[in-house]
């Protein structure tokens, strides 16, 4: 969706730039208002060898004395063509190009600015203009910059007459090998023609100069995103791209003219720079392919890197090829252009046509002005090579836009996402609050039923059991069924009081019990063995687990002290040799039992029950050499059913 919205988007900047093409060329037409010059011309030899301002200086003289006789009549626009590939001789003279008119000048001629003589341009050596053959002008100053500006000379009143013809001679010395190149010539008011000349001035070097500037400027926008991060080789790459377009459009802002190195490396600089835009485009491109293109970035890297070694001043060569070079780079890269476009309609891929699409025009408008500098062309057209960033600055533009709105897109998504996060780490606090609520409602009810239970056993201990004991102390000596029902049941109050105790553990309870039994055996004639080993293994039970197990040994003990007639009582209890049980054994030597007939009413079902509420198992046994009682408690905690058996 996006890649249709960048092309969309790319072919309105297509149009734009065939519009601001469209305008030059209108504004290109030559005007009916101003009278068209076309000169006579000749061609004088000189002695002169050196091309540089000092010998140029030289060929200027104060009055016009053309050595050709030779004149003929020409229509300008006049050029002659840079040879593609020339060999230097020894001595190469210069020429000189010379042009005259007679013009008879208006008699109602008013104006105070004078005449102006103008032309689009003229490419040559120093322009020297003569009046009646005394020299009016010469741009000895910035004759290195005529290429591409719009020639004016004003002729002002007092050298002229209205209603008098005038004869003007232009001089212009030039090198064989380079050629020249000549604007049409004007010849009217000097108000309004210095009105065209801003405006070619404007669309030839102002514009030129604010849109290298402005794409430059869009090539520091991509390298702070590189900074960032943001998609960092590509817009380093472009940010290359703009730096070298920069330098290829160098002539337009900075006059090297001179003699010298500087001028030989400015030439050099800004001439191989053309093969590095092509080549750093180029490779620009491969990353928005979805195949590898390695090779061909190497062809292109490596031309670059051989124009640039080749054309350096360092190299003393008898060979002048520079159309040869450049038709070279741009075959070159028509074949490499051509090998991208294939490669976006394979790979359907929109970008990737986009920007073989602006190199495209990058090869058209350089090709047009390589043959614009070498005079092939009308020399009153315009370069247009500075024109061809436009779509490249909208592609990059209508990019910034489209991660602008994918970001945001991006951002809205992590928004709803953060939200809905929120949304349920919101749930969550409030189902924690909940359960920290219970949990201190729970609290608060273990704490007021540990508080309860607290009361109730110093209640129980300290007037229950105490009033017990007075009273077993205050019967009679005969009534000891009595007192032992009492020692009994204070018994069973303290072990109900042992249970209510939260910290207690079954080796304190059976200790405890251990110690009861040993005041009630006394004097019996019964024997008590005690095999009980630690237990703290058996660290789940809880209280009412302990009252259970108590309950259980003293159910059996009561059974065999009541019932068996034995004079040895054990209570023994160990961990099994699987360490996955605790036994717990009473056993006795007595006459034995029925144990169904002894346990009648709630003795059997409540030991059943004790043992099911513990998750243990209950085994009973009894004969002739005794009675045993086991208890097989588990040392993990079971899952248990508390449903009565």
């Amino acid at each position: 969706m996006l890649t249709k919205a960048v092309e969309k988007l790319f072919y309105l900047a297509v149009v734009l730039f065939s519009a601001i093409l469209l305008l030059i060329l209108f504004l290109n037409e030559r005007p009916s208002f101003y009278q068209k010059i076309d000169p006579k011309v000749c061609t004088e030899a000189t002695a002169t060898f050196d091309f540089n301002d000092k010998t140029l200086a030289k060929l200027v003289a104060p009055v016009a004395k053309p050595k050709c006789s030779d004149w003929k009549a020409t229509v300008l626009p006049l050029f002659r063509q840079m040879p593609d590939y020339a060999e230097l001789p020894p001595q190469l003279p210069l020429e000189k190009l010379w042009l005259q008119f007679n013009y008879q000048v208006p008699a109602e001629l008013e104006s105070d600015d004078g005449l102006a003589l103008y032309s689009t341009r003229i490419v040559g050596g120093i322009v020297a203009l003569y009046v009646d053959d005394k020299l009016m002008y010469t741009n000895e100053d910035d004759w290195h910059m005529q290429w591409n500006q719009p020639f004016l000379v004003k002729i002002p009143m007092y050298s002229v007459k209205p209603g008098h013809s005038i004869n003007i001679k232009l001089a212009i010395p030039y090198r064989q090998i380079e050629g020249y190149s000549i604007g049409s010539f004007y010849l009217g008011e000097a108000g309004l023609l210095k009105t065209w000349q801003s405006q070619r001035q404007f669309f030839s070097i102002q514009l030129p100069v604010v849109l290298s500037f402005l794409f430059f400027i869009f090539g520091v926008v991509s390298l702070f995103l590189a900074l960032f991060q943001i998609e960092r080789v590509k817009n380093l790459l472009f940010f290359v791209v703009a730096l070298i377009y920069l330098v290829c459009n160098m002539q337009y802002i900075y006059n090297a003219s001179g003699d010298g190195a500087i001028y030989s490396w400015f030439q050099s600089i800004t001439d191989a720079s053309i093969s590095w835009l092509m080549a750093i485009s180029a490779i620009y491109a491969s990353y928005y392919a979805k195949s590898n293109l390695r090779w061909l970035v190497n062809m292109a890297a490596g031309w670059a890197v051989l124009i640039t070694v080749t054309t350096m001043p360092v190299w003393q060569g008898a060979v002048i090829g520079f159309l040869l070079q450049h038709y070279a780079t741009l075959l070159l890269y028509i074949g490499i252009v051509a090998v991208i476009i294939f490669k976006a309609i394979k790979e359907k891929n929109g970008y990737l046509a986009v920007i073989s699409a602006c190199i495209v025009i990058y090869l058209a408008g350089g090709a047009y002005d390589l043959a614009h500098v070498s005079n092939q062309t009308d020399p009153d057209g315009y370069y247009i090579f500075p024109y061809t960033t436009i779509p490249l600055m909208l592609f990059f533009l209508v990019m910034l836009q489209v991660k602008y709105i994918s970001s945001q897109k991006q951002l809205l998504k992590s928004n709803e996402i953060m939200q809905q996060r929120l949304v349920e780490q919101e749930l969550r606090l409030n189902d924690q609050h909940q359960q920290l609520l219970q949990q201190s409602r729970q609290i608060a009810e273990q704490d007021a039923i540990h508080k309860e239970r607290v009361r109730l056993k110093q209640d129980l201990h300290d007037g229950v059991v105490s009033s017990l004991y007075l009273l077993g102390l205050n019967l009679p000596e005969k009534r000891s069924d009595m007192q032992q029902a009492l020692q009994e049941l204070a018994d069973d109050i303290q072990c109900v009081v042992l249970s209510l105790q939260q910290e207690a553990s079954l080796n304190d309870a059976l200790a405890a019990y251990r110690s009861r039994i040993n005041g009630r055996l006394t004097g019996t004639g019964i024997e008590l063995v005690w095999q009980v080993e630690d237990l703290s293994q058996l660290n789940w039970l809880e209280p009412s687990d302990v009252l259970n197990i108590l309950r259980l040994v003293q159910e059996a003990t009561g059974n065999a002290l009541k019932h068996a007639e034995c004079t040895v009582l054990t209570i023994a209890a160990r961990v099994n040799s699987e360490a996955t049980m605790v036994e717990l054994k009473v056993t006795d030597n007595g006459k034995g039992y029925d144990l169904n007939s002894t346990s009648t009413g709630n003795g059997r079902r409540n030991m059943q029950h004790r043992a099911h509420a513990l998750g243990a198992t209950l085994q009973r046994s009894s004969g002739e050499q005794g009675t045993a009682v086991t208890v097989l408690i588990p040392l993990q905690k079971p899952a248990r059913d508390i449903t009565p058996v």
